[in-house]
């Protein structure tokens, strides 16, 4: 891939990790490590036995992995460390006997926090009582990025849901702007704005909030289309219009919450919204959400109206 298109990945990469919880992140995790490993095997939970503490391994190696994704990471320390100590006992105990565990790798969705003392002492306390284990390590989202990209272009952009031709927004038909709200009517939160913007210069606001080449062009290509968003909503009831905003916005407060302590976070927020207002993998589709967003940005829904 180009380096635009390499910068657009790991932000979308980045915006799934802060978007994913629990076994949405399981399922996302599991997708790279499959095809970044061929030996390795998932383990689904079955009746009252589930997974006996192992959600995923190689049986050729005797790697195993546990998973833990909260909503909130840095809340949930006490929690992780109590869960990779028992988890880990669990895992020994059933499947030693199946194969022999040789490593152990605790997959903590750290959302990018990085380290967490607490979890690193823990897991080098499980390596100092099993001296049979090669390793016991963390395993934080930058390692599951460092996976991703070992995979092949067309493998990672099915991964991630990236559409590899983003850099030319189509002209967008109505059937995929209907698609698009529909989806977003569906997954709608409640949501309370201000309605007090001064709507600003375009450039100055993608200057203002730091946002790069790749979204600023993005941006700019979609703001070509406001014609059709005007079409689109003259064609539909009052409602549609002012609706779509909360939505956004409800969006953008919501990214801005989850990537508030990360420091490319403007251009994160950008792919954190499209990941969310995205409902399936289609050129057309994505083209009709950048074009929506480019409307909402230029008229101060989403990112911050320059002061």
């Amino acid at each position: 891939m180009n380096a635009d298109q390499h910068i657009i990945v790991k932000a979308l990469f980045k915006a799934k990790v802060y978007e994913l919880s629990t076994k949405a992140f399981e399922d996302f995790f599991i997708s790279i490590i499959r095809e970044a490993d061929k030996d390795f095997r998932p383990v689904k939970p079955h009746g009252q036995d589930g997974d006996k503490k192992n959600d995923g391994f190689n049986e050729t190696t005797g790697v195993y992995y546990q998973i833990y994704s909260p909503e909130k990471p840095g809340e949930r320390i006490v929690d992780a460390v109590k869960k990779c100590k028992k988890d880990f006992e669990g895992l020994k105990k059933y499947w030693d006997k199946i194969s022999k565990v040789k490593g152990y790798y605790f997959v903590f969705n750290d959302k990018y926090n990085g380290a967490y003392p607490r979890v690193e002492k823990a897991l080098k306390e499980i390596k100092n009582s099993n001296k049979d284990l090669n390793f016991c390590k963390p395993f934080y989202a930058q390692h599951l990025e460092e996976k991703l990209f070992t995979l092949s272009d067309n493998k990672i952009f099915e991964i991630i849901c990236y559409v590899p031709n983003i850099d030319k927004i189509e002209k967008v038909d109505f059937l995929a702007m209907k698609n698009v709200v529909e989806f977003l009517l569906e997954n709608q939160k409640e949501h309370q704005y201000e309605e007090n913007y001064i709507v600003p210069d375009f450039q100055e606001k993608i200057k203002f909030n730091n946002l790069n080449k790749q979204v600023s062009n993005l941006l700019v290509q979609g703001s070509y289309q406001n014609s059709v968003i005007t079409d689109y909503f003259r064609n539909q009831s009052s409602f549609l219009k002012p609706k779509l905003k909360e939505i956004f916005s409800n969006l953008y407060e919501e990214g801005e919450r989850e990537l508030k302590k990360n420091k490319n976070k403007d251009n994160l927020l950008f792919f954190y919204i499209l990941n969310r207002a995205l409902p399936q993998k289609e050129k057309r589709i994505q083209d009709a959400v950048l074009v929506l967003m480019s409307y909402y940005f230029e008229n101060c829904d989403i990112f911050e109206e320059p002061k």
